[in-house]
C-alpha cells in the first residue's frame, strides 16, 4: 500500500493525541460518559483503530477509512491526518498533525452532512477533502506566512513531551 504520509507510527499514537480525542468528545457537549472512536493510517498505509466507549457500525468504519485514506494521500502537506467519531458518532473530526506529531487544527463534520440520502447530502468526499485542504491553507498562511514562526524558538513538540519555550 505504501506510505501515504511522512509521520512514523509512534507520532500517531501519543498520549497528547489520545487526550485530544477525549477533550474533543467532552467539549462537544457529550460529557465524561461519551465515547469516541479514532482511526489512524499507519506509516505502512494500513489502518489502526481504537475505541473508547463507542464502536461504529461497519459502513461508518469503511467510510472513515475512505476519508482518511484520501486526506493522507491528497492533502497530508508534510504531516498526517487522523480521524475520530465523537459524541457517540454524531460528529466526525479530522485532525491534522504536523511533522512532529502535534495537532495543529481540527476540521469538524456533522454526521448528518455525510449520511443523508444522496439527493440531500451536503458533502461528498471531494468537498470534505477540499474543506480540509482549505483549513490547512489558512493555518499555513497564519502560522508560516504571517507569524513567521521560528523552529525551536516559537514552537515546541508537545506530542514528544517537549516543554514550551516559556517553561525552559
Amino acid at each position: 500500500m505504501g506510505n501515504p504520509h511522512k509521520l512514523t507510527d509512534d507520532l500517531l499514537a501519543t498520549p497528547a493525541l489520545q487526550e485530544r480525542f477525549f477533550l474533543e468528545s467532552l467539549f462537544d457537549g457529550a460529557g465524561y460518559k461519551s465515547g469516541y472512536w479514532f482511526l489512524r493510517q499507519r506509516d505502512n498505509g494500513e489502518f489502526s483503530r481504537k475505541a473508547v466507549k463507542y464502536v461504529p457500525e461497519h459502513p461508518v468504519v469503511r467510510l472513515t477509512e475512505m476519508i482518511l485514506g484520501n486526506l493522507n494521500k491528497r492533502v497530508s502537506q508534510g504531516g498526517a491526518w487522523v480521524s475520530a467519531w465523537v459524541n457517540e458518532g454524531d460528529k466526525l473530526i479530522n485532525l491534522w498533525l504536523d511533522k512532529d506529531g502535534d495537532v495543529q487544527f481540527t476540521v469538524e463534520t456533522d454526521a448528518a452532512d455525510l449520511f443523508h440520502p444522496v439527493e440531500y447530502r451536503r458533502l461528498d468526499l471531494d468537498d470534505l477533502v477540499a474543506n480540509c485542504f482549505e483549513a490547512w491553507r489558512l493555518w499555513h498562511h497564519h502560522m508560516v506566512d504571517v507569524l513567521e514562526t521560528r523552529e525551536g524558538k516559537d514552537t515546541y513538540r508537545r506530542a514528544q513531551g517537549e516543554l514550551p519555550p516559556s517553561a525552559r
